[in-house]
């Protein structure tokens, strides 16, 4: 009797537990659908800035105080930050077919600009000059290093007049210049971003864990004990695993195990409800 008052509880965790782990699922941007360069434009046609639904964490006033100081200057910026990675160069480029200006996408590995403002001598000085900033994985840090160095100290109209036919001799080509350099920074942020992912799925686990192991000894025979061993053997493997320093090469194989460790406790807790009928 005892047995049958206290299994429902378990189920009951167990379902919330599921629950929960399908709405993180649902919700995670790898799921998610990739923006699309329309949905940028129109994102960045509000205050310059489109954050995609996932990526990551950015000081959006600041950012737009950021543009606000280059449109004094008349120079017109637009910042799109994607959730995954993508050709940035590309992405830029596409909505830079929409919007005017200049356009920089941010990708978790890379960045990309698309501008047909700016002459390629200018884009080219301010791209080397804001490089370090660009790389770094605070982003808004990186537009306002940019838009220091795209913006003229003065006022040279010998260069301004040079610099305006090299832009119409490029926009006549191509319409826009394009640079690109992978980030090691955001490259890193992401790592630890997407390692915090599995660490978050594997606490999901803890409880199912817990509860299969009552179960087991209560109703299980040595064959059920057997396949709980090795599950809950797997799952200790996986948090040492995890509480190495995050690896990018670690991180299919966690996530490989973690698929199996889930299938495992299925179909465990599938033969338990068997044998306990």
């Amino acid at each position: 009797m005892i047995e049958n008052q206290r299994r429902p509880t378990r189920h009951i965790a167990r379902l919330v537990v599921i629950l929960v782990a399908i709405a993180a699922s649902v919700s995670s941007p790898t799921l998610a659908l990739a923006a699309t360069p329309d949905e940028a434009a129109s994102g960045v046609s509000d205050g310059g800035v489109y954050v995609e639904p996932g990526a990551e964490d950015v000081d959006v006033p600041r950012l737009r105080d950021v543009i606000a100081e280059a449109a004094t200057a008349d120079l017109e910026v637009s910042v799109v930050v994607l959730a995954e990675a993508a050709d940035a160069v590309a992405f830029a480029s596409a909505v830079n077919d929409r919007v005017p200006g200049t356009v920089l996408v941010f990708t978790p590995d890379a960045y990309g600009v698309a501008s047909n403002e700016l002459a390629q001598a200018t884009l080219n000085d301010a791209l080397d000059e804001a490089a370090d900033d660009l790389s770094s994985p605070n982003l808004v840090d990186g537009v306002e290093a940019f838009v220091d160095a795209a913006t003229p100290t003065n006022t040279n109209w010998g260069l301004i007049v040079v610099l305006a036919i090299v832009a119409v001799a490029a926009i006549g080509v191509g319409g826009r210049v394009i640079e690109r350099r992978a980030t090691r920074g955001r490259r890193a942020a992401a790592l630890r971003r997407e390692w915090g992912q599995l660490e978050a799925r594997a606490d999901l686990l803890a409880s199912p864990v817990l509860d299969l192991s009552t179960r087991v000894e209560l109703d299980g025979g040595a064959a059920l004990a057997e396949r709980y061993r090795i599950a809950a053997g797997r799952y200790g493997e996986i948090r040492d695993a995890l509480g190495r320093d995050p690896s990018a090469d670690a991180v299919e194989e966690i996530q490989s195990d973690l698929d199996d460790l889930e299938r495992r406790l299925d179909e465990l807790e599938a033969a338990l409800d068997a044998a306990a009928e």
